[in-house]
């Protein structure tokens, strides 16, 4: 129910909204730089990516590869 309510406001002030399946996608464990998915447990709140780039809040980060590659994800999804 709140998803649709934050959808019609998103909607009503001329936004988009997607609405992803965070099971599916496991964005959280995706490494963008590598392709590859690593499990980590819940209480790791942090990131360093296979590349060897400083480490990221896990929240910055998805929310960096949402608003940056929206399109991929059905892409990320599909190697998993």
């Amino acid at each position: 129910m709140w998803v649709e309510r934050i959808r019609r406001k998103v909607e009503s002030a001329g936004g988009g909204f997607i609405e992803i399946n965070t099971r599916k996608t496991r964005l959280s464990q995706f490494d963008h730089t590598t392709g590859q998915y690593v499990k980590k447990p819940l209480s790791q709140r942090t990131h360093v990516f296979g590349d060897g780039r400083p480490s990221l809040c896990s929240g910055i980060s998805i929310a960096r590869f949402l608003r940056n590659a929206p399109r991929r994800i059905s892409s990320i999804s599909a190697r998993s």
